[in-house]
């Protein structure tokens, strides 16, 4: 059986948490990469990598849509970032998506592939959303991965490290 928190507490935890956090270091000027999604879009000579791009980004944001609407009344703190044009944490990462019991993700890996992925914890909406991963087209179907080292760490962490402009109730 799992412990049980009362919720009032539970709140005042995850507000600890996030305004006594440490900072993630940005990396510094000089090492920083282009976004590997800018130089994907500008690839002429990939006209079907450019494409499968714009429809997984395009399969990204339309469950996003549809995930956020599930998750509008939650009391747990989410985190969201457009990490886009933002090459301070990842040359990277896209966007990312974070609940307490659903991680989503895009991003463009170094061979210029976007990829979206996701994890689940006692998600109370999985099988909505299996259900919208489901209708997408075997070519930009999400991937679902574990989480290191489990799902509340990953979690906890996040909201630990990132700025509190990022997480919201």
């Amino acid at each position: 059986m799992k412990p049980t928190v009362n919720p009032s507490k539970l709140h005042e935890l995850y507000e600890q948490l996030i305004n006594t956090k440490s900072t993630i270091q940005p990396i510094p000027r000089n090492l920083r990469m282009q976004k590997r999604w800018s130089i994907a879009v500008n690839r002429t000579n990939f006209p079907i990598q450019r494409v499968r791009n714009l429809n997984r980004e395009g399969c990204y944001r339309s469950i996003l849509l549809e995930v956020k609407k599930l998750f509008a009344n939650t009391k747990h703190p989410m985190f969201e970032r457009d990490f886009k044009n933002d090459n301070t944490e990842s040359a990277l990462a896209m966007h990312a998506y974070l609940t307490n019991s659903f991680y989503f993700n895009l991003e463009c890996s170094f061979m210029y592939n976007y990829q979206i992925q996701y994890a689940f914890n006692d998600c109370p909406y999985e099988a909505e959303i299996r259900a919208l991963i489901a209708r997408t087209s075997e070519d930009s179907r999400p991937t679902e991965v574990k989480l290191k080292p489990d799902f509340a760490t990953f979690y906890l962490n996040v909201l630990k490290v990132q700025d509190a402009k990022y997480i919201t109730y």
